[in-house]
């Protein structure tokens, strides 16, 4: 094992080189009809005959392929790629050339300085199995397939390691969980091979009385949010890694989560979906629509305003707004109509009360009020303090820095600080009642006591996972939770 992780940690400092000389580096628009992939041996010559015109002594040090753009092409699944990141380095000094290659042309060139090692440099000659050969070698014995969002198709990453050159092969397991084989590229031989899995998320079930839990959905999923009302739940979230408009789910339940029914959505990121009053007819928004939905999901009615992307909503009683266009839309009868209401600056977050005042982040880290057609600037005891986001309710507005929480009282106009253990990574008001999940995930429940007093509850930390979203029912608490994903051992087929 810490042999493994010494080769990670080797591997991660030669990224490091390149991330920060590459990173922004400028992309022309290509043209699609020159594309031409190369397997990693035809790459490493084309960069090896560049490197001795830097220095004739220069040996190989580390090679990548790189996500291209372009549509077309395998991208990996023949074992070539368009476009290859390669490091050589001159012995016995901390040189290094940086190639860029693609298209079968080098387009990039850096000479740089950082760290090195004689016995982890590599004689192009010494490389007897090629890319394709490696591939099919993954995808016999661990049924590998190429990866579909970011990183996509098969990727490739070379590296020394004890004496053995090893070629990394990238793509997902049969779960679409990322993978990834170490083969000997002499050899043949698998050295390592690793996938990270989820451990965690669902939906989970806390009882008020016991702290009893049950899980109400299946586990390794990312549920982002949940609503209840009596027996009816709204849940949300999204599969694989990373949030898409075409990878979102939303499920209802009449039944206190026993059985659940996909909703159709029409696509999109759900920002947030909620019941209206105590009947089963909900309202879910998209970044793109917001719809109104009755008879348990069955049919439903497109009640977006004229607007072309949603980038924030908020909510309470009959009460909407949203944030598009560097504009709000403001509804007071659920949807049925909607008003404009300009605003200067752009905003980061948006929420409203239940006397319908709008309250806003704007991107000048100012605290906005709306109400009776005016905007009014709300001063904030912690102006050298990032906000990071508020809430509003009844009586009250919360707004957290990065090291701190604070209350504000309009009928007052006093701000008073809250004492909270961690950092503040989010906070919900739902059904007159408050909580706050922490950076690292856990959730509390935050009670308001008199005389601008308040009390803090804990309610849940996953063993593994984030609380990403809370709600309350009559004799419980549901949460959204977020897994972890942790790289564990890969066993062949």
């Amino acid at each position: 094992m810490w042999k493994r992780w010494m080769y990670y940690i080797s591997l991660f400092i030669i990224i490091l080189i390149i991330v920060i000389y590459w990173k922004f580096a400028d992309k022309s628009p290509e043209n699609t009809e020159l594309q031409k992939e190369l397997t990693i041996i035809e790459a490493i010559d084309i960069g090896h005959q560049e490197a001795i015109r830097w220095d004739s002594n220069a040996m190989l040090s580390y090679v990548t392929s790189v996500d291209d753009t372009e549509e077309g092409g395998l991208k990996g699944e023949s074992g070539k790629r368009r476009e290859w990141n390669l490091v050589f380095a001159k012995p016995n000094s901390n040189q290094h050339y940086l190639l860029q290659i693609l298209d079968g042309v080098v387009k990039k060139s850096k000479n740089v300085t950082g760290p090195n090692k004689n016995n982890e440099l590599i004689n192009p000659s010494e490389i007897l199995l090629d890319s394709p050969q490696l591939l099919t070698i993954a995808k016999n014995h661990y049924n590998l397939s190429p990866g579909i969002q970011w990183a996509k198709g098969y990727h490739y990453v070379l590296r020394k390691h004890e004496s053995k050159i090893i070629l990394q092969v990238v793509g997902l397991d049969e779960k679409n969980n990322m993978a990834k084989i170490f083969i000997d590229m002499n050899s043949g031989e698998v050295f390592d091979a690793i996938h990270r899995v989820a451990v965690g998320g669902g939906l989970i079930s806390i009882d008020k009385n016991n702290n009893e839990t049950k899980l109400l959905t299946e586990e390794n999923y990312n549920y982002l949010g949940v609503n209840t009302k009596n027996k009816h739940i709204l849940e949300w979230g999204y599969a694989g890694l990373e949030p898409e408009d075409n990878n979102f789910n939303l499920s209802f339940s009449n039944n206190s989560g026993l059985n659940w029914s996909r909703i159709d959505h029409e696509k999109g990121q759900i920002l947030d979906a909620w019941f209206i009053d105590d009947s089963e007819n909900f309202i879910v928004c998209t970044n793109k629509n917001i719809w109104f939905f009755q008879h348990h999901g069955r049919n439903k009615k497109d009640i977006t305003p004229p607007i072309k992307e949603i980038r924030a909503i908020t909510h309470l009683d009959d009460y909407i707004a949203i944030y598009s266009n560097d504009q709000i839309f403001f509804s007071e009868n659920t949807g049925l109509s909607w008003e404009e209401v300009k605003i200067e600056n752009s905003i980061e977050f948006l929420s409203i009360d239940s006397e319908g005042s709008i309250f806003v982040l704007s991107s000048d880290q100012s605290i906005l009020k709306y109400k009776n057609n005016t905007w009014r600037k709300i001063k904030v005891p912690f102006e050298n303090e990032k906000i990071m986001g508020l809430i509003s309710g009844n009586d009250f507005l919360l707004s957290h820095s990065t090291d701190s929480l604070w209350a504000y009282y309009p009928a007052s106009n006093k701000w008073k600080k809250v004492s909270f253990p961690e950092q503040v990574g989010k906070l919900i008001y739902k059904e007159n009642e408050i909580f706050i999940i922490s950076k690292i995930g856990t959730a509390y429940q935050l009670l308001k006591g008199g005389d601008l007093d308040w009390t803090l509850v804990k309610i849940f930390k996953p063993d593994q996972g984030k609380v990403f979203d809370i709600t309350p029912s009559s004799n419980k608490f549901i949460l959204a939770t977020v897994p972890a994903y942790e790289w564990i051992d890969f066993k062949k087929e």
